[in-house]
């Protein structure tokens, strides 16, 4: 069986990333533009990675994954739409 943590522990991450960025915006400590960038940053350095020799197929996910949740927070409003995509619910597991 597949160990479910990492994708627990992504979420999380996710999560956490999305209200601290909602939450700088909203108290004028980071402009959309500046998240925009910071965002970019990120998916560079991971498409970096793969140019260094790192997992290609890992790293290009996650970098396609941080410019998809860019384009999100390009289009948020005052309607707190959320910055990430949906990502698909981790299946619990019976036991």
């Amino acid at each position: 069986m597949k160990r479910q943590e990492p994708i627990f522990e992504a979420h999380a991450a996710l999560t956490l990333f999305e209200a601290l960025a909602i939450a700088l915006m909203e108290k004028d400590v980071l402009s959309k533009d500046e998240l925009q960038i910071v965002l970019e940053d990120a998916a560079q350095a991971h498409r970096k990675q793969v140019q260094a020799g790192g997992d290609a197929s890992f790293h290009l996910s996650v970098a396609n994954l941080i410019e998809r949740i860019s384009i999100g927070a390009n289009s948020v409003g005052s309607s707190r739409e959320p910055l990430a995509p949906n990502l698909p619910r981790p299946q619990s597991r019976a036991d």
